[in-house]
Formats: structure tokens, C-alpha cells, sequence
């Protein structure tokens, strides 16, 4: 499920026609029926203008789904997103990777403490380093 921002705005701006809050509705549907099922969904950071809050806006539904990918924007020619003003600085860049790259860290070693306590699934670790970011 490719929510790509978790921000109203930046889905605008990215022609977007759907709502954060509407895809959290339908995925706390889908886990009322059906508890196990696991749903992913990417995430799109660093999009012309984008804020920290709105970046921060992605991050956090993260706790919505099984598992979160994020993808460092870059610019296509010829594409709407091309032509907007408010390009990221690299600076900004390379402190949101970082970010997440912590927040996978902490994701992992929280992963590893349930399952010596004997509280997570059967995925092997490999699979499950990765499971929220």
C-alpha cells in the first residue's frame, strides 16, 4: 500500500488523491478482520518543500503497518514534481537519513528483545530487522 507522505500537503503536491487519515482508516480495517495480515507501505522523503514536520508526519504512521519503506526523492524530468521550488538541502538530506537509519537501529534491537523474551513471530531475524524501516 504506497501511501508515499503521511502529510496532506505534500500529497497535494504530489497529485495525490487520497488522505493520510482515510489509508489509516482502511488499514485499521483490514487488521479488525483479519489481525495477521501484514501490510507494507513506502514512503517518499526529501519531495520539493517538504518540511521536518511533514517529513515527521511519514515517520510517524509508520506504527500503522508491519513494515515501512522509505525512498529518497529524486527529481525526473519531465514530471510536475520537476518544476517545484523548495529543493531540500543535502544537509537536511543527510540528517533525515540518518534518522531513520537510527530509528531501523532502535526498530532491530527492539525486535531482538521480544524475541529472546519469546514475544515475536517465527520470521527469522533477517526479516524482521527490516520490518519497520
Amino acid at each position: 500500500m504506497p501511501l508515499q507522505s503521511g502529510n496532506s500537503h505534500i500529497l497535494i503536491l504530489m497529485n495525490r488523491n487520497y488522505q493520510p487519515l482515510a489509508v489509516i482508516k482502511i488499514v485499521k480495517n483490514i487488521k479488525k478482520i483479519s489481525p495477521y495480515t501484514n501490510i507494507h507501505t513506502h514512503f517518499i522523503y526529501g519531495f520539493p518543500s517538504e518540511t521536518r514536520n511533514e517529513f515527521l508526519d511519514s515517520v510517524n504512521l509508520t506504527r500503522f503497518f508491519n513494515r515501512a519503506t522509505f525512498f529518497l526523492y529524486s527529481k525526473r524530468k519531465d514530471t510536475p514534481a520537476a518544476e517545484l521550488k523548495g529543493k531540500i538541502s543535502s544537509r537536511e538530506i543527510e540528517y533525515r537519513t540518518n534518522y531513520l537509519r537510527k530509528l531501523r537501529r532502535r526498530s532491530s534491537e527492539n525486535i531482538f528483545w521480544k524475541r529472546s523474551n519469546g514475544q515475536a513471530s517465527d520470521r527469522s531475524s533477517r526479516e524482521q530487522e527490516g520490518s519497520l524501516i
